[in-house]
């Protein structure tokens, strides 16, 4: 219904409507019918849209490893852990039901090196299949589950999303010096904090859309913004972003974002955290 009314806007409003504007409802028109029919073939699947999250405390070495639900997929994160948080925007985005294990990657639990030799997170086990990686993690269940394509149909499209996404892996080693060190951020790596900073800008600029992926947050919205979210909670954050008013409208809009609040943990928790964590004392359950 909502589509049709949006086709009858278009048609009989053709003087009032300005291009930006005809384009947005046509992407909102494509995007409920691809909803529609998404939800349609889950319903058939018996596929469940509810996001059902069992948490429990950091695991250790020595602890054993719950039992698992049959057919249930199952995440190794870690609270606070912002590869982690990317597979968890991915499940909440998608309404996936899940298992979390959180593990203390401190003191490791042997589970999670039986898992990942590097001991890290996050590490996705279903049907006895193990993946780690955070970006393998999330590309796999944007193919496992086809309701909200989190990637744009046009291969075109999609490689300059991965293109974004592979140059912010790179740029989060300076965003993690920076959140790190503050004041004490290297002259060098200050210039090409703002370089990476001024390049988002313009890339935000040139797409035109209220997010990476157009009108609703989709892959490379998601990989991005556990540092972005991170830097938004920063005391430099005011004077960092009145600079980059493109970027910060489009971390205001994010905060918005269903499954950015499904994920949300308070920031005042987070610091606590990582203030821990660069001492040397990280204390995983808060």
């Amino acid at each position: 219904m909502l589509c049709r009314t949006l086709r009858v806007l278009m048609i009989s409003r053709p003087v009032m409507m300005t291009n930006r504007a005809t384009q947005r409802l046509r992407q909102l028109e494509e995007s409920l019918a691809h909803s529609s029919m998404s939800n349609m073939s889950n319903s058939a699947v018996g596929m469940s849209t509810t996001n059902a999250v069992t948490t429990t405390r950091h695991l250790a070495k020595g602890d054993s490893l719950p039992p698992q639900n049959d057919g249930t997929l199952r995440l190794f994160s870690m609270k606070y852990c912002p590869y982690a948080l990317r597979a968890r925007l991915v499940l909440a985005a998608k309404g996936i039901q899940y298992e979390t294990i959180n593990c203390n990657l401190k003191n490791k639990p042997e589970f999670l090196l039986e898992r990942n030799p590097k001991g890290l997170v996050p590490v996705l086990e279903y049907k006895g299949h193990v993946v780690i990686e955070s970006l393998i993690v999330c590309d796999l269940l944007d193919e496992l589950y086809t309701q909200r394509p989190l990637y744009p149909t046009n291969p075109f499209s999609k490689a300059k999303d991965k293109v974004t996404i592979h140059f912010f892996d790179s740029f989060t080693n300076l965003l993690r010096k920076m959140l790190k060190y503050r004041e004490d951020f290297a002259p060098d790596q200050a210039v090409k904090f703002f370089d990476g900073l001024q390049r988002m800008e313009k890339d935000l600029q040139s797409r035109g859309t209220e997010f990476y992926s157009g009108i609703e947050p989709g892959m490379v919205d998601y990989m991005c913004w556990p540092w972005l979210e991170r830097l938004s909670w920063s005391p430099q954050a005011g004077g960092v972003l009145s600079n980059y008013p493109t970027i910060k409208a489009y971390i205001e809009r994010m905060h918005q974002d269903d499954a950015v609040k499904a994920v949300y943990i308070p920031s005042e928790e987070v610091n606590t955290f990582y203030n821990g964590l660069f001492t040397g004392n990280p204390v995983y359950d808060l």
